[in-house]
C-alpha cells in the first residue's frame, strides 16, 4: 500500500531476517502437487457446497450457508524468457477472499488482507529469468466475516503484467472535467509515472483524446492532442504530470434511456529518449453533475430522477467467481427495468 500513502514516514518497511513460510512445503518448487485439484481462475470454492444446515452451522444464513470459510493454497509454475530480465514483472490480483499471502520461489513477496480490494505486487526481485519459477498463494477466509455471501478463493481475475523499467503507475491516470457546457469543457488529466530503474530518466508524456462510438470503438483521428510535457524522474521514484486543455463543443454524456452516454478515451503515450515505453487508455465522459434542493439531481442542467438498486458482488447461483458476461447481463436487466443508479454493496466491486 505504500504507493498510496503520501507521507513517506508512514510507509511500511519489510522486516529483516527470514520471512515467514520460507520452509513451508507448499511454497517450494520441488513440492509434488500432482494430486491437487486443477482449476481455472476466477475460482470460488464456496459455491461448490454443500449447504450447511441447523442452528449450529459454522456458516449461517447471513453468509449463504455455504462453506466459504477456511484455508486454501494455489500454486502455479511460471516460465519467463531471459529477454524479460530488463522488465518489471507484476502480479495483479483483482480480488482474493481473503488474507492473501504470496510467495515466489520460496520467498514471501507480500499480500493483502481485505478481500474486496484489487492489489499488485512486484515479483521482479524474486524471479529467475530463463528458468522455471514457482508461485504460491495462501488464502485464509475466516468464519463470521460478513453478513452476505463473500465467496472464497481467488474469485476475481489474476494477471501477470510486464512493463519497462519506466512505466505508468498502477491506476496512474485520472481524468476530470470542469466548466462543462454545450460550447466547451475544461479537461484536466493527471498521469503518475514510476521509474523502477537504477538511473534517472528523462520522460515525455503525450496525451491524445479520441471519441468512441456506441460500440466503444475508437475513431481513427484524435479529437484533441494535449501539449507534450517532459520531466526528469530520479531512480526508484514516482512523479506526476498535470495536463490541461479545452474541448470545444463536447459530445456530452447523457443518461439513458432518453439520451446517449457518449464517451471519450484518452491515450497516454510515455516515451524515454524518443522510444515508446508504455501506452495506456483511460475512458471518460464529459458531463456536469449538481444537486439542487428544489430540482434534485441535475445532469448537464437537466433534472434526472434517481431510480437505484442495491447490488451485491456475487452472481447468484454462479457464486462469487467473477464472470464478465454474467455481470454485464445483470446490468442490462437492471437497465431494462429502468434502473439508472447502483449502490455497490458493500465494498469495491470487480
Amino acid at each position: 500500500g505504500n504507493p498510496f500513502i503520501q507521507d513517506s514516514s508512514r510507509h511500511y518497511k519489510r522486516p529483516e531476517g527470514q520471512p515467514p513460510g520460507s520452509n513451508f512445503p507448499f511454497v517450494s518448487s520441488d513440492f509434488d502437487d500432482q494430486t491437487w485439484q486443477s482449476i481455472n481462475l476466477p475460482h470460488d470454492w464456496g459455491i461448490e457446497g454443500p449447504f450447511q444446515e441447523g442452528w449450529d452451522a459454522k456458516v449461517g444464513g447471513g453468509m449463504g450457508r455455504l462453506p466459504s470459510h477456511g484455508v486454501a493454497w494455489y500454486r502455479r509454475k511460471l516460465e519467463l524468457d531471459s529477454a524479460d530480465s530488463s522488465r518489471q514483472i507484476f502480479l495483479e490480483v483483482e480480488g482474493a477472499m481473503s488474507y492473501a499471502m504470496v510467495w515466489c520461489n520460496g520467498q514471501l513477496v507480500g499480500g493483502w488482507p481485505y478481500g474486496y480490494n484489487s492489489w499488485q505486487l512486484n515479483l521482479t526481485p524474486y524471479l529467475k529469468f530463463g528458468e522455471e519459477n514457482q508461485l504460491a498463494i495462501r488464502i485464509d477466509n475466516p468464519p463470521h466475516s460478513a453478513r452476505w455471501y463473500p465467496g472464497g478463493g481467488l474469485y476475481r481475475n489474476v494477471w501477470l503484467i510486464k512493463t519497462q523499467a519506466v512505466h505508468l503507475a498502477q491506476w496512474g491516470t485520472y481524468i476530470r472535467t470542469q466548466n462543462v457546457s454545450a460550447d466547451a469543457a475544461t479537461l484536466l488529466a493527471s498521469v503518475r509515472i514510476n521509474n523502477e530503474g537504477n538511473t534517472p530518466a528523462e520522460v515525455a508524456i503525450n496525451t491524445a483524446i479520441y471519441t468512441l462510438d456506441q460500440q466503444g470503438i475508437k475513431n481513427d483521428q484524435p479529437e484533441l492532442v494535449l501539449p507534450t510535457q517532459t520531466l526528469s524522474i530520479p531512480a526508484g521514484k514516482q512523479a506526476q504530470i498535470e495536463q490541461q486543455a479545452t474541448v470545444e463543443q463536447p459530445r456530452l454524456w447523457e443518461p439513458l434511456p432518453a439520451k446517449a452516454p457518449q464517451l471519450y478515451v484518452a491515450v497516454h503515450t510515455l516515451t524515454v529518449e524518443g522510444k515508446v515505453q508504455d501506452v495506456y487508455e483511460t475512458r471518460f465522459g464529459i458531463r456536469s453533475v449538481e444537486f439542487s434542493p428544489s430540482q434534485g439531481l441535475l445532469v448537464n442542467g437537466n433534472p434526472v430522477r434517481i431510480q437505484g438498486v442495491n447490488q451485491h458482488h456475487d452472481l447468484g447461483a454462479l457464486g462469487a467467481a467473477f464472470n464478465r458476461r454474467a455481470a454485464e447481463r445483470q446490468l442490462e436487466v437492471l437497465r431494462d427495468m429502468g434502473c439508472n443508479a447502483i449502490r455497490m454493496a458493500h465494498n469495491p466491486p470487480a
